[in-house]
């Protein structure tokens, strides 16, 4: 995993409050190809996607931490999470005046994207702190009325649970409201799919995360009133840029 800092003294723990989650391109596995050995010789220049580009965003006071996914099951193929370190910083008028402005590469590329899955909200219950190099992103519907049992019993079991397990570094919960929403839908007018909540599991290999997501609970999710609002993707990170500023 490459980390490029944005400048010394970073960010380099603490707990955020909030997270903005896009996805894009592909839902379905991506697949590999390997290429003849004579087209190797040379290193294929990344995807846009792939590139490191902190961008503005990190400049935007309360952001702490962008980091960006490829997916090697599961989709979207693409995913960028910015977290923030409080819900407020969401609806602040730096942010909103930045999704107002986009900068000319967004403007030219985000149009492109396709199937895109975004959400943003708080995160209202974790289990360790610390980031893996390997990510699962599980999408999560709550049913109306159920919203409070749901959250605790991830607060209390679900996610405790998981971090108990070996390879699992961290597990927290995340949902959305409508002002949340709104704070990420007011760029480029697009037709993309809002998620409810999400359940991300932070690990130190695939073999960790895998054994993780194949040992859910989800009898006891549909319990507590949430079940799958889109397929899970297990992703690696591309990169971390932490904000000093955060």
């Amino acid at each position: 995993m490459a980390r490029f800092p944005l400048k010394s003294g970073e960010h380099e723990g603490g707990r955020c409050d909030s997270v903005c989650v896009a996805g894009c391109g592909s839902s379905e596995q991506p697949r590999k190809v390997e290429a003849p050995a004579t087209q190797r010789l040379a290193p294929r220049p990344a995807p846009l996607f792939e590139r490191p580009r902190p961008g503005r965003i990190l400049g935007v006071p309360g952001f702490v931490r962008g980091r960006r996914f490829v997916a090697f099951e599961g989709g979207p193929r693409y995913l960028a999470m910015y977290e923030t370190r409080e819900v407020a910083v969401l609806h602040s008028e730096p942010y909103l005046a930045l999704k107002r402005a986009f900068d000319p590469n967004s403007l030219r590329f985000v149009p492109h994207f396709r199937d895109t899955q975004k959400t943003a909200g708080e995160i209202v219950a974790r289990a360790g702190e610390a980031e893996g190099g390997i990510v699962g992103v599980v999408p999560i519907a709550r049913k109306g009325g159920k919203e409070v049992s749901l959250r605790g019993w991830f607060g209390t079991t679900l996610l405790p649970g998981l971090a108990k397990r070996p390879g699992v570094i961290a597990a927290w919960y995340a949902e959305s409201t409508a002002a949340t929403i709104a704070s990420v839908t007011a760029d480029v007018p697009r037709k993309d799919r809002l998620l409810d909540a999400l359940l991300v599991i932070e690990a130190a290999s695939e073999e960790a995360l895998g054994a993780a997501l194949s040992g859910l609970d989800w009898a006891g999710i549909e319990a507590q009133g949430g079940k799958p609002d889109a397929p899970q993707a297990r992703l690696r990170v591309i990169y971390s840029v932490h904000s000093a500023a955060g």
